[in-house]
Formats: structure tokens, sequence, C-alpha cells
């Protein structure tokens, strides 16, 4: 559903009848949605707030503290119980509602545990071995690559909602504010990233002052979403982020078609990422809902990005470091007898 300022989505429904005294919970699987609200009738026949979650609550003030709105809801073992809840997101929203009793939960959660951990582990190696690069052999673009890095992660704990339970769980204003300030700014550091490794400053200045220009033009919108509560963040960030990929892969080709031996490998890296983003981006302008395992798509693409880019880059400094003890073994060899 698309909605506006001001705009509510209302959905009644009714929890069956059950013999089961499994608890059970209604699941709103969209971490950046504003405010989900559920009402109950009262003896009286009232609606009556039962209990509230959203971004525009701290995460530790949730009913049940979670990646995600997870709502308790009782049940009867006679008749249907009646529910009615408000849905109020500043952007589109689109999730499939759930009922789950508490062990689909719990299973659930060890199945997603499972793959964010594994990406998060991979990622904070990847940057640790980038700082330790960045340092040992005085490359800054180490150093670029292991921030690039560091907010890729942060960006992807903020959209699944991992950032919000764990790191900042009192901070409802940037756990509603972090999906759009760094996922736009990721993507312009990682356009820096990739632009170093096939030596665009060197190749062409010209070039390299538009990709500066860019990721100044995506500083500037990153801090402004971060400071701000306007409906233009999700399409001003799908906007930066298209337009950085876009540029990114434009400059790949060309350095491709100017010789560079690692471009196409650069191509091949980014391609899964370029995939797996267009789920999130869909998602947050309401085009699309999450179902299964689609949410996670952007990290299964940046985990095999992040192995290829860091190959990349050692392969690059082992060519310049031969590149170099060439040019000075040639300054000590005599050319009349080699």
């Amino acid at each position: 559903a698309q909605l506006g300022d001001g705009q509510t989505l209302w959905i009644r429904f009714a929890v069956p009848p059950t013999q089961e005294a499994e608890r059970r919970y209604l699941e709103v699987p969209y971490s950046s949605v504003d405010r989900v609200t559920l009402y109950a009738r009262d003896p009286f026949g009232q609606w009556v707030l039962r209990q509230t979650a959203g971004d525009a609550i701290a995460v530790s003030r949730w009913p049940v503290p979670h990646r995600y709105p997870l709502l308790p809801v009782a049940t009867s073992a006679e008749r249907p119980t009646p529910y009615l809840m408000r849905v109020q997101n500043m952007h589109g929203f689109s999730a499939p509602l759930k009922f789950a009793a508490e062990s689909q939960v719990s299973r659930a959660d060890q199945r997603v545990a499972l793959i964010l951990g594994a990406f998060f582990g991979l990622a904070g190696l990847a940057c640790v071995i980038s700082l330790l690069s960045a340092v040992s052999l005085r490359d800054s673009t180490y150093g670029v690559y292991a921030l690039s890095v560091l907010l890729m992660a942060l960006t992807q704990a903020a959209m699944t909602g991992m950032a919000g339970l764990h790191l900042w769980p009192d901070s409802p204003v940037w756990n509603d504010r972090a999906p759009f300030a760094l996922s736009t700014i990721a993507v312009a550091v990682m356009m820096l990233t990739l632009a170093g490794v096939v030596s665009t400053r060197e190749r062409s200045p010209a070039v390299y002052r538009v990709v500066l220009a860019l990721f100044g033009i995506s500083l500037v919108a990153s801090v402004a979403m971060a400071f701000s509560t306007q409906p233009w963040r999700g399409p001003l960030t799908v906007l930066c982020v298209s337009v950085s990929s876009v540029l990114t892969a434009g400059v790949m080709f060309w350095a491709w078609y100017r010789g560079d031996r690692y471009a196409p490998w650069m191509l091949l890296g980014t391609l899964p990422v370029a995939i797996g983003a267009a789920f999130p981006l869909t998602r947050l302008l309401g085009w699309t809902a999450g179902n299964g395992f689609t949410p996670y798509m952007m990290q299964f693409g940046i985990s095999i990005e992040l192995p290829v880019v860091l190959v990349v880059l050692m392969l690059r400094t082992q060519q310049q470091r031969e590149n170099v003890r060439r040019i000075h073994g040639a300054a000590h060899t005599d050319p009349s007898t080699g």
C-alpha cells in the first residue's frame, strides 16, 4: 500500500480459535515501518489499545524487542478473537502479515541468525584484513575499502533491524533515519573504492573528478537524510544509489576498454550486489513485499563481492610492487651486458 503523509492503513482481522496453549504472535516483517498499533475489544465491546511497535518507538520499549514488530495476540479456544491494526508509515508499506507460534518464531530467528551471523563475520574479517593491509602496505585504497565494508555492514544491520535491536535500541530517531543515510553513503564510498582499484585517477583525472563530484553529492544527501523525516528520503535514496551504481559500472566498463586487467573481475563481483540491491530498494518504495529469503539477497550479493574485491586488491598490490622492482632493477642493469 502506498501511504502518503498523514495517511493510515487499517486492517481488521480475527484470530481463529485454537486449543493450543502455546503463545502466538502477529509478525509484521518490515523493520522500517514507522508505527504498528494493535487494538482489541474490551469486555464492553470497545476497541482499546493493546500494544504498539515501530521506528517511532525505541526497540527496547516494544512489547517484544525484535528485528521487526512482533506483537503477542491472545487466543480463545471457543470463538475467534477480533483485532484491529493501524499501520502508519511515511513511505510505502508492503509486508506479509503472519501469525506464528512461539516455537515457529524461535526456529525462524535461528535461521536468520545463521545467515546474518555469517555475513557480519565475513564483513568483519574483510574490514580487519583491509585495515592491516592499509597500514602495512601504506595503500589508502585498502583504507577506503575497509570504510566501505564497515558502512555496508552497518547499512545491512539497519535495514534488517539488527542494528535497532542490538546497536541503538534506545534511539528511535536514528533507527528510523539510519537505513536511508547509511545506504546512500555506503554505496558512494564503495564507488570510490572500485574507482581506486582500476586506477581511475591515474588514467583520467577528468573521470575521477566526476566520481568525486557524485561522492560529494551523495555525502550531502546522506547528511540531509540523517536530519530529516520527510517522505522524499525513500526516492532520494533510490536515486543516489542507482546513479552511483550506474556510474560505477560505467567506470568499470571504461577501464576495461582502456585495458585494465582487473575491471572485468570488478564487474563480475558487483553483479550479485546489483541484483540483490533491487529487492530492498523496490521494497523501500513499497513496490514489492519481502517474502522468503528475498530480504537477505543483498547480504548474499555482498558476501560474494567482498572476497572478490579483496583478492583483486591484493593482485593489484602485487603487480605494483613487481613494477617498482623492475624499475629499480633497470636502473642498476648494464644495457650492454644485461
